[in-house]
């Protein structure tokens, strides 16, 4: 946990911070995984998703399949 001061432009006062989000490391996407991904998108619930990806979050396979679809990838 960490924790900060930050001075508010609002108030004459510091107020404490605390920092408690999780630290995200980034993975590019592989070839095999996109192509998989391609495979069971359509077929496959949220938590099957997250089965066959351990790895990443829905939010991310959700950002994946948007990137795809703007360069030609049908789902």
């Amino acid at each position: 946990m960490v924790i900060r001061e930050k001075n508010l432009l609002t108030f004459q006062f510091q107020c404490s911070i605390i920092y408690t989000m999780k630290r995200y490391s980034k993975k590019p996407w592989t070839h095999i995984e996109r192509t998989l991904l391609r495979k069971v998108y359509s077929k496959s619930t949220e938590d099957e998703l997250l089965k066959t990806f351990p790895e990443r979050s829905i939010n991310s396979i959700r950002k994946q399949v948007s990137y795809l679809r703007k360069r030609g990838w049908t789902f």
